[in-house]
């Protein structure tokens, strides 16, 4: 029993606690993961983003004006963006209505 109360102490002493306490970098501060250098590295030269062929073909060629695709974009806004925009784009959809800080008003034509 005396030995195993010894050991403990010993066994305690192996354990490498310098994983626990590691430095951090709060929201919005410049934390340096390389010496003199920013937090985040540039993107490789001639790096393209997955969607970045298809948005720039998009912007070049936007799609025709129907029917069916202002049903989408109505549609799409009523699940995305009436929350905080409201029905109308005025600002005040539900979110707003429960004191969430009221967003910028959307100009419509009426």
């Amino acid at each position: 029993m005396r030995a195993a109360v010894l050991l403990i102490p010993a066994l305690l002493s192996a354990c490498d606690l310098s994983m626990a306490d590691q430095p951090r970098a709060d929201d919005q501060e410049m934390a340096t993961l390389w010496p003199g250098g920013p937090p985040r590295q540039a993107m490789p030269m001639g790096t393209v983003a997955l969607d970045e062929p298809a948005r720039d073909d998009a912007l070049r060629h936007p799609p025709a004006l129907t029917a069916a695709l202002l049903d989408r974009g109505q549609e799409r806004y009523a699940i995305y963006c009436s929350v905080c925009h409201g029905a109308r784009g005025e600002g005040d959809g539900p979110v707003v209505r429960r004191g969430f800080p009221p967003p910028p008003l959307i100009r419509t034509r009426d």
